[in-house]
């Protein structure tokens, strides 16, 4: 049996201005078939995502690991814990992570989390295999610099599991992170030849609570609409604890009909809605944009 890790209550620390959420945890079943029981080092990374690099703590630039879940229902992320030089097993266990929730964790706020074992040289850190049997499932891997304010999304994605332009986006900066200094801004590019009108759902990325919903957000055909965070917080109440929250879009009932005229009622969330989401944020102090919009499906 793998060792659970310890049930956790959904909460935030602030770390270096970046908001580090601890998500609760679940007890793990037996290890799957997929994984060699008389070789711990050995996984077969067909059935998993493998997240490198990995900084760890003490690093001038520190891993921040977000495993985002967009189903309705819970669900169990598994992670172990592999020598990024060695591929030697340093630990494991299982974080749920609830619906429409992105938890993010710092890597040595995750090796804890894991019990994992210090690594041993010759590995300078870990790499971490993550495998969930729920699908809609998503990872990102960014940085941050305690030292200078940096942060930038490192995440390396395998051939065909790159989800960047989802309509979900994730982990969107509040003005209640860092007194307001890396504020987000969501674009929405509309690729069809008609005019777009989609509804987005607001939630507290740490927890998957609805916030509120903005009921129409127009697009013309071939443009691109630019949504500085300040526009959902205009229109929905942010609480004060909420620093980074994931907005779901989707078109209304009347666009809805034009891109699935045979549904009786239409479709209301047709897989390809004909437009590209991404999520910026803004760095103040280095008077730049970062692309926060790039994650990995777990499931390919």
């Amino acid at each position: 049996m793998r060792t659970p890790i310890s049930h956790l209550t959904a909460g935030f620390i602030t770390l270096f201005g970046l908001a580090l959420v601890s998500g609760p945890s679940a007890s793990a079943p037996v290890r799957p078939n997929i994984e060699k029981a008389s070789d711990l080092a050995s996984l077969d990374g067909a059935f998993y995502v493998q997240v490198f690099p990995v900084f760890p703590a003490g690093s001038a630039n520190l891993s921040f690991l977000r495993l985002g879940n967009t189903n309705n229902a819970a669900a169990v992320f598994h992670v172990t814990a592999i020598g990024a030089q060695t591929g030697e097993f340093y630990g494991e266990g299982d974080i749920t992570v609830p619906g429409h929730a992105s938890l993010q964790y710092d890597a040595g706020a995750l090796i804890a989390l894991l019990g994992a074992l210090p690594f041993a040289s010759p590995d300078t850190g870990y790499s971490f295999y993550l495998n969930s049997e729920g699908p809609n499932t998503f990872f990102q891997n960014v940085i941050y610099s305690g030292g200078n304010g940096f942060f930038e999304d490192t995440t390396i994605c395998a051939s065909g599991g790159n989800i960047q332009g989802d309509k979900n986006v994730n982990n969107v900066h509040t003005s209640k992170l860092a007194g307001n200094q890396y504020p987000s801004t969501v674009y929405i590019h509309n690729l069809l030849y008609v005019d777009a009108e989609f509804r987005a759902t607001v939630r507290d990325a740490a927890t998957g609570t609805v916030l509120g919903t903005v009921a129409s957000i127009p697009v013309k055909a071939n443009s691109t609409v630019t949504l500085p965070f300040s526009f959902f917080e205009s229109r929905v109440t942010v609480p004060n604890n909420v620093v980074h929250a994931n907005i779901d879009f989707k078109p209304t009932a009347a666009y809805a009909a034009i891109l699935d005229p045979t549904g009786a009622p239409p479709n209301p969330d047709p897989e390809d809605i004909g437009a590209i989401f991404g999520n910026t944020v803004y760095s103040a102090p280095f008077n730049a944009f970062l692309n926060l919009s790039n994650k990995c499906r777990i499931n390919r």
